[in-house]
């Protein structure tokens, strides 16, 4: 997943896109290139961004203001069946326990990284 993000980001970014996957994880940068999708565009009405750039193009859904949207008719549903039984699925959106990220220059040196639940890591 996190993967993926990368590719993500450096295709919103408008950075060049990795070869293969492996790649992407070699190269070691969140993102690259020129954040020129936003110029123009009031910060207020500008997505989410990672070390300035923007995560998804301005006309993604993701970037759609839901919040005074009703809720899903089946959305108890969903809660219900990702917390059911043994698929413990959760999203890690940020908050206490989300999965944390810092930016840092290409040519930080690599650090091991450890897991607290290697199982959903």
């Amino acid at each position: 997943m996190r993967i993926g993000w990368v590719l993500l980001t450096l295709s919103a970014c408008g950075g060049p896109m990795a070869r293969s996957l492996s790649d992407a994880a070699d190269a070691g940068v969140i993102a690259a290139g020129d954040a020129g999708a936003d110029a123009g565009v009031p910060p207020s009405q500008r997505g989410p961004s990672l070390a300035g750039c923007p995560v998804f193009p301005l006309e993604n859904a993701w970037n759609r203001d839901v919040s005074s949207e009703p809720p899903d008719p089946h959305s108890a549903d969903y809660l219900a069946f990702m917390g059911s039984g043994s698929l413990q699925l959760h999203p890690d959106f940020g908050g206490p326990y989300g999965q944390p990220f810092v930016v840092v220059p290409a040519d930080q040196a690599r650090v091991p990284v450890s897991f607290l639940y290697a199982s959903q890591s």
